[in-house]
């Protein structure tokens, strides 16, 4: 029987029962230390930048294993953040393979903003010029690059819990895992992600203190989705 989304999220929400302080704690530190590198790269070179993607992401891991285990009832510390640091070369080469998809999945998009506004990838938006066409504009902005970015990202999102289930997943084959994973199950967890929208609301107006609790919370919801429908051990292969 298929759970629906309230089912998905009661579970998680029992899950962390127990572990807010470590779910918390988490959810801080990455913050504060990404906020840190973003502060730091504006006034450096693109290899800070770099360095700082690096260890965005790789923190991103450590906190979606965690989240992981917490679905599976577990009692992770705070020192599996740092997982992701022990399996460097597999996991940066399969996020650096996510991103380059994402990117492709956006280009045709970013190639008719470009012809038409002159508006490169994360450049700046001339609003004077967007100003002249804004339907034009918004049009081509959803439907050729957020609808192929949420998509992918929605087909890979499993990518991170089957690298630690199976190590020997990696880079593509890692990728086309989840993608086969998702299968039937992509609208599914676009619904269930839609449900924290008026939760994320109320977070802001907390000026983002409520996001310490609630990204905890959809990252556990994240995790037991994946629990709950991940691939039998022949999927593997």
């Amino acid at each position: 029987m298929e759970w629906s989304s309230k089912q998905y999220r009661q579970a998680a929400f029992a899950s962390l029962q127990g572990k807010w302080g470590l779910a918390v704690g988490i959810t801080l530190f990455s913050a504060v230390v990404s906020v840190l590198l973003q502060n730091t790269s504006n006034n450096l070179v693109f290899l800070t930048d770099l360095l700082s993607w690096l260890i965005t992401f790789l923190l991103t891991v450590g906190s979606s294993w965690i989240f992981l285990e917490i679905a599976r009832g577990n009692r992770p510390q705070f020192s599996n953040l740092f997982d992701g640091f022990r399996s460097f070369t597999s996991v940066i080469w399969t996020g650096i393979l996510q991103s380059l998809l994402v990117i492709v999945a956006t280009l045709p998009g970013f190639v008719v903003l470009f012809l038409m506004y002159g508006i490169l990838p994360y450049g700046q938006i001339d609003a004077a010029v967007v100003e002249k066409n804004t339907g034009a504009f918004l049009l081509i902005l959803i439907v050729l690059v957020l609808i192929p970015s949420l998509y992918v990202g929605l087909k890979t999102s499993m990518t991170l819990f089957l690298l630690k289930d199976k190590p020997e997943l990696r880079g593509w084959r890692a990728i086309k895992a989840s993608w086969s994973m998702m299968k039937g199950l992509t609208w599914k967890l676009l619904v269930l992600e839609l449900t924290f929208f008026g939760w994320m609301l109320l977070a802001m107006l907390t000026f983002g203190i409520g996001l310490l609790w609630l990204l905890p919370y959809i990252g556990t919801t994240t995790a037991v989705f994946y629990e709950k429908n991940k691939p039998s051990e022949a999927f593997a292969g």
